[in-house]
């Protein structure tokens, strides 16, 4: 029984309209959803909870999502099809952004493109995680989730643009590689925070 109930119980003798307001109340505190603890898989959102990820120049922050489902992550994958400078400057925290911005591109970065066809419980807004969204995962859930190995970031390198971001998940390194050079990729998705 919610506060709400236990507060009303007592009210049954009120008026139609006053039952038809706490019936109302306590329908929307029961529809509220809280995020689990970090670490712990958030039912109908895809995945584990990786934490909360600061909103970048005014935009809200959100809950970083991390899928469990074997289809989630792939291997060896490139970044770009050759070492090329994309137009725009692509940002450390939002990888949402990035991975639009690499799928508009005119050229190919299939490590992008491939985490916008997924599809888990429902959800088809998965991305490649910035590099700093992927330093969250480390910190949180590589020991959880058993992650080994490098994983590609959506994070072009500012001073080597032919370079990107590459996550180090046995060490917990960041450092930049060639964007032909294949690693894994593990998808992400977010829930905002209003």
């Amino acid at each position: 029984m919610t506060i709400f109930a236990n507060i009303f119980a007592k009210q049954e003798n009120q008026p139609l309209h006053r039952r038809k307001y706490r019936d109302a109340i306590i329908r929307q505190t029961q529809t509220i959803v809280r995020q689990p603890r970090i670490g712990e898989l958030w039912e109908g959102q895809g995945g584990l909870y990786a934490g909360v990820m600061r909103g970048e120049a005014g935009l809200p922050d959100y809950h970083l999502i991390v899928p469990t489902d074997h289809t989630a992550s792939v291997k060896n994958i490139m970044w770009s099809e050759s070492d090329h400078v994309h137009p725009s400057k692509l940002s450390d925290i939002d990888g949402l952004a990035n991975t639009r911005a690499l799928c508009t591109s005119t050229n190919q970065h299939p490590a992008a493109q491939w985490t916008r066809t997924l599809t888990i419980e429902g959800h088809h807004d998965f991305y490649l995680p910035a590099r700093y969204e992927l330093l969250l995962v480390h910190i949180n859930l590589s020991k959880i989730l058993h992650l080994h190995h490098r994983h590609w970031s959506s994070t072009q390198d500012a001073g080597n643009p032919g370079c990107a971001w590459v996550q180090d998940f046995n060490y917990g390194d960041q450092y930049t590689n060639h964007q032909s050079s294949q690693y894994r990729v593990r998808a992400v998705r977010r829930v905002l925070i209003c």
